[in-house]
């Protein structure tokens, strides 16, 4: 696997559980 398709999809999730944790508060 490539190294920047992990990163994308770190970068993702990041914001995923951003999200996540703005919803909740």
């Amino acid at each position: 696997m490539p190294l920047f398709i992990f990163i994308i999809i770190s970068m993702a999730n990041a914001v995923n559980i951003t999200d996540g944790l703005d919803g909740l508060a």
